[in-house]
């Protein structure tokens, strides 16, 4: 009878996964990723993989979730820095965003949201709490009141950035790096200026929508990073 593994082999057996998921993700992008992609990735034979996962869906919502937060809590570490000025923040967003363990370029946000459509519907409700849980965290991190005007404004040029980047390039890709650096100039801009007004808002966050909030933030994570990532190779 096989040896039951303790729970700090489980542990090690999760991170090796995830980290081998993670280049794997980096190389395929999530959309063409197999079972037997992942068994190959992590050396692992189907049984033992159910062992830990339920399906391949959850399992790489795992990867990426795991991915974000590190991410975020990087970006939360940061945050004196970013509120210094413009040119800081960006110094800032250009050192997280091409950072090689993150999936920036490997993802977009529907990616998640196709993950979520397969899970069990308690997934998407944890994943709309976190998320309103992490704006708000960023916002207190920035020494910003979170707010409706703020959260609005950063939602639509998030959605703008997203635009950008995943049209097809039609006007020139020298174009399109230029437009993508210029709306990440925008975004860091505003929350600079958001960290001067402090205070005046006074519209609570609370008006807003957890659906919103899910789907903006994720843009915000993941596009964001691409963006800068694109610009950065320029």
């Amino acid at each position: 009878m096989p040896r039951k593994l303790t729970d700090a082999e489980v542990d090690a057996q999760k991170e090796f996964m995830y980290e081998r998921t993670v280049e794997l993700i980096s190389q395929k992008g999530i959309s063409s990723i197999t079972l037997d992609d992942i068994l190959d990735a992590v050396q692992m034979a189907k049984g033992s993989f159910y062992k830990y996962y339920v399906s391949k869906e959850l399992f790489l919502y795992e990867v990426i979730k795991k991915n974000e937060r590190v991410f975020f809590d990087k970006m939360i570490q940061a945050a004196p820095k970013i509120r210094q000025n413009k040119d800081s923040a960006i110094e800032v967003m250009r050192d997280l965003f091409t950072n090689k363990d993150f999936l920036f370029m490997s993802l977009l946000p529907e990616d998640t949201e196709i993950l979520l459509r397969k899970a069990p519907p308690s997934y998407r409700k944890q994943e709309e709490e976190k998320s309103k849980n992490n704006f708000i965290t960023f916002c207190q991190a920035m020494s910003i009141v979170p707010n409706e005007e703020f959260f609005g404004t950063l939602s639509y040029l998030m959605l703008a950035l997203q635009a950008i980047i995943t049209s097809p390039g039609n006007f020139g890709e020298t174009g399109q790096k230029k437009a993508i650096l210029i709306m990440m100039q925008a975004i860091c801009g505003l929350i600079i200026e958001e960290t001067k007004n402090n205070g005046k808002k006074k519209n609570s966050i609370r008006n807003c929508s957890s659906t919103t909030f899910g789907s903006r933030l994720l843009s915000w994570v993941f596009v964001g990073g691409c963006a800068l990532s694109a610009e950065l190779t320029v």
